[in-house]
């Protein structure tokens, strides 16, 4: 699984919103006309869209499809100075035992 940090995004919704937004955009890109640049997304988006190619002969296959990795996300912002403060002394407790 793709793990995306809280800190490197707004907000889960919108980041879900962006990857089906951006999906589609990559899907209508591949179907349309020859010659013009891909549409492009932060790093994290593009990073959970994989481009899985059709099999068979060029000729005779279908666009590429575009699918969603499974992704989840990771809190890896700063903890507040009094969740901080809270840990230590529960540690401090744990290993006074």
């Amino acid at each position: 699984m793709i793990q995306i940090p809280l800190s490197q995004i707004r907000t889960p919704s919108e980041f879900d919103a962006d990857v089906v937004k951006h999906r589609a955009a990559l899907e209508r890109h591949n179907r349309g006309k020859t010659g013009v640049e891909a549409p492009t997304a932060s790093v994290f988006v593009e990073s959970v869209i994989r481009r899985v190619p059709q099999k068979g002969p060029v000729a005779d296959r279908g666009p590429d499809d575009f699918v969603i990795q499974q992704y989840g996300f990771v809190d890896d912002r700063p903890k507040p100075p009094e969740v901080v403060a809270a840990l230590n002394v529960l540690r401090e407790s744990i290993d006074g035992q």
